[in-house]
């Protein structure tokens, strides 16, 4: 339909159904055409494609020539959303690629006026992983929680971070970490820690641990050994001038299931000295933990 008198003045209307939904082909056939059975508006400029029945088929885009392809632009923003209604987990978004032959996928920028796509983030086909930032650029991860943990290498390293108001007595101080090792396992850990000492004075701790579960018997950690015996392989300690200070680590493990089940090893640090009175009854101890070796996990 043509119409020239004014702007919007001719439309072509194509309709399937009247008192119930029908179908509109546009093309040859039912097989081979654009078929419609969803709702298909257009407001001010916008194209809506919508299929509103509860558990419809929903929308597919298919491109399935040799060599299809199938792209959406925008001037500004393209959003992909995958609501997830029924329960936590029930929906998401899926990108998958690859079928008779693995594929890649990639997040590319562009920051040249379409000259040069940069790869941001590559899946090769091979399956390895290629993260890739801008000169200067930093690679960040963030937790929303207060003990951020990283697990790498098959859960074979773990590193978390961590705060805790520590005290100065063995029984009282909380735990910085637990680390769950099974019967024969062992696991090296790394502490770095810093706090503020007698008058507000910084203080630091760079300390390696060998936890080792033995069913019990030495090397296995003991803190109610004389004296104990916690694994600390290295320590070393700075505490502004305090001559007679120092941080002490006590490892624990945890026997209630019995010494030969998998069970807990827990580590804890507290302020000490020797009369001096410098070591704080309680400071806030900022800790980056580092666990490697084989263990359940490291919390």
């Amino acid at each position: 339909d043509e119409d020239g008198t004014a702007a919007g003045a001719g439309a072509l209307f194509v309709a399937g159904g009247a008192a119930v939904n029908g179908y509109v082909y546009l093309g040859k056939d039912a097989s081979h055409s654009l078929t419609l059975n969803a709702d298909l508006t257009t407001t001010s400029n916008a194209v809506s494609i919508a299929a509103t029945a509860d558990n419809d088929a929903g929308i597919t885009l298919t491109s399935s020539g040799a060599n299809g392809a199938v792209s959406a632009t925008a001037k500004e923003t393209v959003s992909l959303t995958g609501w997830s209604d029924s329960a936590t987990g029930a929906g998401g978004v899926t990108i998958a690629a690859g079928k008779t032959n693995a594929g890649f996928i990639k997040l590319q920028q562009d920051t040249s006026g379409g000259v040069t796509l940069r790869d941001r983030l590559v899946i090769a086909s091979d399956g390895s992983v290629t993260v890739t930032t801008e000169s200067g650029s930093d690679l960040t991860f963030k937790s929303e929680g207060p003990s951020p943990r990283v697990v790498s290498l098959n859960a074979r390293r773990a590193e978390m971070s961590k705060t805790v108001e520590i005290t100065n007595g063995a029984n009282t101080t909380p735990t910085l970490a637990t680390v769950n090792l099974e019967s024969g396992a062992a696991v090296v850990v790394r502490i770095r820690a810093h706090c503020a000492w007698g008058g507000g004075k910084p203080a630091t701790l760079d300390a390696e641990i060998h936890v080792l579960h033995n069913d019990g018997v030495a090397p296995e950690a003991d803190a109610t050994a004389t004296p104990p015996r916690n694994g600390v392989r290295r320590a070393t300690a700075v505490f502004g001038d305090s001559a007679d200070s120092s941080l002490e680590i006590l490892v624990t493990p945890d026997d209630s299931g019995g010494v030969t089940a998998t069970k807990d090893f827990v580590i804890t640090v507290y302020a000490a000295d020797n009369g001096s009175g410098d070591a704080p009854a309680l400071t806030n101890l900022t800790a980056v933990i580092v666990a490697e070796g084989r263990f359940e996990s490291l919390s």
